[in-house]
């Protein structure tokens, strides 16, 4: 009997690691990058080529902005860049591996503050 690969636990557990594999390894790509190049620079290129392939394949969604969606960008884009700056410095002393664990462990983090501080239960949906 074949497999059936859409309800395949084998497949979602095989996804996981190839996405987790490929995740992990950026850190490494990274690190090596910003050996070579300052880390703004790698920044700054890096989100200008992922911002104009977004622009290239989606054009006509930045016709659905607002200006309430666009200050809530800003915002959002502000601590998210904070993130990125911080880690891409961190990788410049830490080494590639610890620098993924911290990371990865914002992940197990956020329900476990979100129980802390604004007193949410976390659950399967949040």
């Amino acid at each position: 009997m074949p497999v059936q690969w859409k309800n395949s636990r084998i497949l979602a557990v095989t996804a996981l690691i190839i996405v987790t594999a490929v995740w992990g390894s950026t850190f490494v790509l990274v690190k090596n990058a910003i050996s070579l190049v300052p880390v703004m620079d790698y920044l700054w290129i890096r989100f200008l080529v992922a911002a104009l392939a977004m622009i290239i394949l989606r054009p006509l969604c930045l016709r659905k902005f607002t200006w309430r969606g666009v200050l809530r960008g800003i915002i959002s884009g502000l601590f998210l860049g904070s993130a990125y700056i911080a880690q891409t410095f961190g990788l410049q002393t830490a080494s590639a591996t610890v620098s993924g664990f911290l990371t990865g462990m914002s992940v197990v983090l956020t329900p476990v503050i979100a129980w802390i501080v604004p007193r949410q239960n976390p659950n399967g949906f949040v």
